[in-house]
């Protein structure tokens, strides 16, 4: 196979990057899964994952419009706190239009759960949606676009 120039992919090891401590629930699971919208900025939704580089750890946080299951927005950081999602919802807001009762659904982590991105979602209009603890189905369409951008571009470019 080195010969011919062709690598196998191997799957990374998965990193658990919540913490199971966190017994914050600030919102139920609105979105129970519906991830139909017929418009957008109606249904978001958001998550954070990592990606390991050279230089170390990047956190990205990305907002999902399920209108088109298109990104809104990305942050990166080399930490994973709260600013990281606070910076990725206010460049959403800066930059595009939501609806009023618009629902951002996400996973129960630190994160989403701090009075600060609380606060920020409350003034905007936003209604917080959860996921159920440890159900990630519940943020299925977020958990296959870091799926998809993983497997069909950051491994694929990675050398062995």
């Amino acid at each position: 196979m080195k010969e011919k120039g062709i690598h196998s992919r191997v799957k990374k090891k998965y990193i658990i990057t919540t913490d199971s401590k966190n017994t914050t629930s600030p919102a139920d699971n609105l979105l129970d899964r519906n991830f139909e919208v017929k418009a957008p900025g109606k249904k978001l939704v958001s998550d954070t994952t990592y990606v390991a580089t050279a230089q170390g750890t990047l956190y990205v946080a990305v907002i999902l419009d399920l209108y088109g299951r298109m990104p809104l927005r990305l942050a990166m950081s080399t930490k994973n706190d709260r600013h990281l999602v606070i910076d990725c919802f206010k460049d959403v807001i800066q930059r595009h239009e939501l609806s009023d009762g618009c629902i951002l659904h996400s996973d129960r982590g630190s994160t989403y759960a701090s009075d600060d991105y609380q606060t920020l979602l409350e003034a905007n209009n936003v209604i917080c949606s959860m996921s159920k603890k440890g159900d990630c189905w519940d943020n299925a369409p977020m958990e296959s676009f870091f799926g998809k951008q993983k497997k069909e571009w950051l491994y694929k470019n990675q050398r062995h």
